[in-house]
């Protein structure tokens, strides 16, 4: 991986972080997929597409891919936040009402 292809990948992912903040979730996960073919192992990016599928209703996609995460991720205060997130969603419905 060159230091190149993590650069464009770290833009491609400023990019989406200010689609995804101003409503526009499609062209955000469109950049992030390109991010990530840019750096697969940036798992910033895979957590930031979490972030969106969630917002976006998308929770089977986004358990999925959170599952997939290397544990050191899931334990990063990032990480703990998309899990108490992802746990939440599946509480509230399982909830009559």
């Amino acid at each position: 991986m060159s230091d190149e292809q993590r650069l464009v990948s770290e833009e491609l992912r400023m990019q989406a972080r200010q689609q995804h903040i101003s409503g526009n979730a499609v062209e955000a996960i469109q950049l992030l997929t390109q991010a990530i073919q840019q750096d697969p192992s940036n798992t910033s990016v895979a957590m930031d597409m979490v972030q969106v599928f969630i917002d976006i209703g998308e929770t089977a996609q986004a358990a999925s891919l959170y599952g997939r995460l290397p544990d050191a991720d899931k334990q990063s205060d990032i990480g703990r936040t998309l899990a108490g997130q992802l746990t939440f969603i599946e509480l509230a419905s399982k909830t009559d009402g």
